[in-house]
């Protein structure tokens, strides 16, 4: 059937000799990759392929295929935790297979069941358990992808749908742990469309001495002030003021807030950096905004995230595996 999705029950194993060799003291976000991957690819009027967990290996794709030509491919990144009780633990998996399946579907790749892609996801992990570190502050960094590799040029809705996972053990995102960090503003680039980023993000952040960069957006016409702040390249970015709320905010409302003492706090938040709070936001011209309070709202969401992440206390976004 073209439409079944693949099943967990009939997953193929391949299995290699288990190598999980962690260092912690050396170990860099990304770099260190499991002995097994997830993978299984669909093709128009044959339908998905058996699910194999085997060797992580290259993967050999079409010359031809939209992924090298129209980069139509998507992914998520999750995280699996050592939890206090011994077992690995997963920190709202059902959002992430959801929007895995709304970004392929955007990009007209094969429809998948997304419950039996989280039943292969934890086979994977429960495959490559001697890799979970169990210090605190450290993880198993998951990635889901999708992406077209159909053998032919042209965009247009994709014959061939490759979907894998890969795992890699890893540490806090950024080394000085929750330290604030200055974040560069940049006004020029857009963190997506239109405006584009190209290899501008890292060089902007390395010219004004900060780890991050923090995207704006203004319409034509707007005042710099007017920019209203995006995301950052690897976190989304919010801001403590004097109440809580969902909406967007502009550069002219930050700085003033700043300059009379009610930017409380500001951080980033993300899978990978889990709540990172920022010390100071650096305009081009250096103009400073800094925060005024001491971190502690930081410190506490921080803490009960990881209380939640880790099986510390009982909470529905813990699934266990």
């Amino acid at each position: 059937d073209d439409t079944a999705s693949f099943r967990a029950a009939d997953i193929r194993y391949e299995l290699s000799a288990p190598n999980a060799k962690l260092n912690l003291a050396d170990l860099k976000f990304g770099a260190v990759f499991t002995d097994h991957m997830f993978l299984t690819e669909h093709v128009a009027g044959r339908g998905w392929s058996t699910p194999t967990i085997g060797p992580f290996q290259t993967i050999a794709v079409h010359p031809a295929a939209p992924v090298l030509h129209y980069g139509l491919c998507c992914f998520e990144g999750m995280k699996a935790y050592a939890g206090t009780d011994g077992r690995a633990r997963l920190f709202r998996p059902d959002m992430n297979m959801r929007r895995l399946a709304r970004s392929a579907a955007r990009l007209q790749l094969a429809p998948f069941d997304t419950q039996e892609l989280l039943e292969c996801l934890k086979e994977l992990v429960r495959t490559d358990s001697a890799w979970l570190p169990t210090q605190d502050g450290y993880s198993m960094y998951i990635r889901p992808y999708a992406f077209s590799t159909s053998h032919t040029l042209g965009v247009s809705r994709s014959t061939r749908t490759t979907l894998g996972i890969i795992m890699s053990p890893v540490g806090p995102y950024f080394p000085s742990g929750l330290t604030p960090i200055p974040i560069f503003v940049d006004e020029v680039h857009r963190r997506a469309w239109p405006g584009g980023v190209g290899d501008s993000k890292v060089e902007a952040a390395e010219r004004h001495g900060t780890p991050q960069v923090v995207y704006t957006f203004a319409q034509p016409g707007q005042a710099p002030e007017e920019a209203v702040f995006e995301e950052c390249g690897s976190m989304n970015v919010m801001f403590l003021l004097d109440k809580v709320s969902e909406r967007t905010i502009s550069i002219g409302e930050v700085e003033r807030a700043a300059a009379a003492g009610r930017l409380l706090e500001a951080f980033g938040c993300g899978t990978a950096c889990i709540v990172q709070p920022i010390s100071s936001f650096v305009r081009a011209g250096g103009q400073l905004m800094r925060a005024a309070g001491d971190g502690a709202f930081v410190a506490r969401m921080h803490a009960a995230l990881c209380d939640i992440q880790y099986g510390r206390v009982s909470h529905p976004w813990s699934v266990p595996i």
